[in-house]
């Protein structure tokens, strides 16, 4: 349960005569500054403590009348009571000066043998507020305490200026955040770089946008594109360029996101538009010359694959090589690569070639990450996922038993890709599994196909009444689990044989409840897919574990045709400790990526390029906006009415046993 450390005593203790010694208030509460003290006279010129009165509320003010280095209201905190983990720190204040510069910080200071030093952080230069402002700040720390020193929560001044204090509660949180806090949207209470981002810029966003917005802009657009909410992030771009295009370190500063942000949109002429501007403030973004590869402007079409900075230009690159016979073998060996994308780069050159040259660069990379499988290839066929199985490295070690894995599978038109897909999971190192897997009743042979695995005891198979999404299937078939941990499988990719093993492995060692692996997206052709980051290895989301409870407590997966997954796995993200989810950084999934796949449906894809489809952009921006607004402001059912009105919402139909 949470626990509140906070001790109010001073708002009784401090009357309304002014106090300008420093020292002890009562038992917790104490007055400290920077200033060299004599001894035997405490008086600080320059400083009062006082109860005050702000609309009928009573408060304490702290008034400084010179500047200080620091001066501080310390309140002692045990340390017994300062433990790992999460804190929830709500401050109602009133701050007024006219040296908006340096204002006002909260902390906690660690001291030994009398001299302090910062323990933790948790908010820098309160914003100025002539009206009562309550502020939340979710703080974690890692930091070992000692019962040797002293802690103690401080409110930092050091310019002129009068701090009214009216409330302060310091919480301990155990478990999950809660975000049904009356008055309190969820951002306020999650720990994510992206909330406490947008926590500090709406504090300050009065006086930013109006002294400095070369340093609000950036973040906000950055907050915007980061929830991919687009349309947001849109105005912001459009503002940018109305209100600020001749600003050289703004335009510098956000031109990598506001291509992102056209790129989403598919607003490739307004892309073209920005280049022209930034190139007449002499600047050339690598973004820039990454676009201008792939939308075929002229004069860098054929230019080198390198930034100007050295760097070599991944994405474009591998493009490039898909395309086949764009450079020779004398051009490849002087491109500067990354050491950990070479390999890949190299598969992908060298198969237009031959499969020997192209397995012995893609097992190199497995080798990277010290995999104890190699891939081999069968007889040619179209799709070379279709031709992969697995050969020992070396020795395996890992897990082989343990609780029951449940392997959820949602199959839709899968006849070509449900056989090595299913094969994939049966070959797992990890023995302690049940597969089930339903058909949403496709109109081509997938429901034959998965009845050939019917004779295995793993297998269970289903099918769906009606056709009505995967993310509909996959709450059915968890309602029909027995297994302690759930995860998933995509009816048209590869697990690696020690996928399960070494994620369940992640769990266990880091008594974690959620463990996410890594995958490659491999085209049909072979074709190993980078995106414009310039990264290969992406998180898998579609093969996301967690422990049964993590399901009770977040689930169900809404309701539509795309995206859930990223929906339910940002509500982890946001809502447990960061030491609960674990990411497995090495290949365990070899993804397909061809126009079947749910992210290149036409009409709700998701490009390597960065583009999102209308419908994806719609519900991607609603969710973002809910999750950091809340279930008041945004309920699910105005989610539901965006989803219907985008033609992606897929109501839940019945579920059908084919084996037992």
């Amino acid at each position: 349960m949470p626990s509140v450390i906070s001790d109010k005593s001073i708002f009784d203790a401090v009357s309304a005569q002014s106090r300008t010694k420093t020292g002890p208030i009562t038992d917790t509460w104490r007055l400290s500054a920077s200033q060299p003290l004599d001894p035997a006279d405490r008086t600080l010129p320059g400083i009062e403590i006082f109860q005050d009165q702000i609309n009928a509320f009573a408060s304490i003010a702290l008034r400084l009348n010179q500047d200080y280095r620091w001066v501080r209201l310390e309140q002692s905190i045990n340390q017994s009571d300062l433990n790992t983990g999460r804190y929830r720190v709500a401050l109602t204040y009133q701050y007024i000066t006219d040296k908006p510069a340096r204002t006002p910080r909260l902390k906690i200071i660690e001291y030994k043998d009398g001299v302090g030093q910062t323990y933790l952080n948790i908010a820098q230069d309160l914003p100025v507020t002539k009206t009562p402002k309550t502020v939340e700040f979710l703080v974690a720390t890692t930091a070992q305490t000692y019962p040797d020193r002293q802690y103690r929560f401080c409110i930092e001044m050091a310019k002129t200026g009068t701090l009214n204090l009216l409330d302060l509660e310091i919480i301990h949180i155990d478990g999950a955040i809660a975000t049904d806090i009356p008055g309190l949207p969820p951002y306020r209470l999650s720990d994510l770089q992206v909330n406490k981002t947008l926590s500090s810029l709406n504090d300050s966003m009065d006086s930013s946008l109006r002294k400095n917005p070369q340093g609000w802009l950036p973040k906000m657009l950055g907050v915007a594109v980061a929830l991919e909410d687009y349309q947001t992030a849109w105005g912001i771009c459009k503002y940018i360029r109305a209100q600020h295009r001749h600003d050289r370190t703004l335009i510098e500063t956000t031109a990598p996101r506001m291509l992102d942000t056209a790129l989403a949109l598919g607003e490739i002429e307004e892309a073209r538009n920005m280049m022209r501007e930034f190139s007449a403030l002499g600047l050339c973004p690598n973004a820039s010359i990454q676009l201008s590869r792939n939308i075929g402007e002229p004069d860098v079409k054929n230019a080198s694959y390198q930034f100007p900075s050295g760097e070599t230009d991944i994405f474009s690159l591998n493009r490039a090589l898909e395309r086949g016979g764009q450079l020779s073998f004398g051009e490849m060996i002087f491109l500067s690569l990354p050491t950990t994308e070479a390999a890949l780069i190299w598969a992908n050159y060298q198969r237009q070639f031959d499969d020997e040259s192209y397995l012995l660069q893609l097992n190199n990379y497995l080798d990277s990450f010290d995999s104890p499988f190699r891939i081999t290839l069968g007889e040619h066929r179209a799709n070379i996922l279709n031709r992969v199985s697995f050969s020992e490295n070396k020795p395996f070690t890992g897990m082989t038993h343990g609780p029951l894995v449940s392997v959820i599978v949602a199959a839709y038109q899968a006849e070509e890709t449900i056989g090595y897909a299913i094969r994939s999971l049966l070959h797992q190192t990890y023995q302690d599994i049940e597969i089930l897997i339903a058909d949403d009743c496709s109109d081509d042979a997938t429901s034959e196909r998965l009845r050939e695995f019917a004779d295995d005891p793993r297998v269970r198979i289903y099918r769906g009444t009606e056709n009505q999404g995967p993310y509909n299937i996959r709450n059915h078939l968890i309602a029909e689990a027995r297994g302690d941990i759930i995860t998933f499988h995509d009816a048209d990719d590869i697990a690696l044989p020690h996928r399960i093993s070494t994620q369940l492995e992640e769990m266990t060692r880091h008594q974690a409840k959620v463990a996410l692996g890594s995958w490659l997206r491999i085209k049909e052709n072979g074709h190993i897919v980078a995106f414009r980051d310039g990264r290969f290895l992406r998180n898998c989301l579609n093969s996301i574990m967690f422990a049964r409870p993590i399901y009770d407590q977040f689930g169900p997966y809404r309701s539509i045709l795309c995206g859930a997954d990223s929906e339910f796995y940002e509500k982890l993200r946001g809502r447990l400790p960061a030491s609960e989810i674990v990411t497995v950084r090495q290949p365990l999934v070899l993804g397909l990526w061809s126009s079947s796949s749910l992210t290149r449906t036409a009409g709700i894809e998701a490009d390597e390029a960065g583009y999102r489809a209308p419908a994806r952009r719609a519900y991607a921006a609603a969710i973002g906006r809910q999750r950091v607004l809340g279930k008041t402001i945004l309920p699910d059912q105005k989610i539901e009415e965006i989803t219907h009105a985008v033609g992606i919402y897929r109501a839940p139909k019945g579920l059908i046993s084919i084996t037992s």
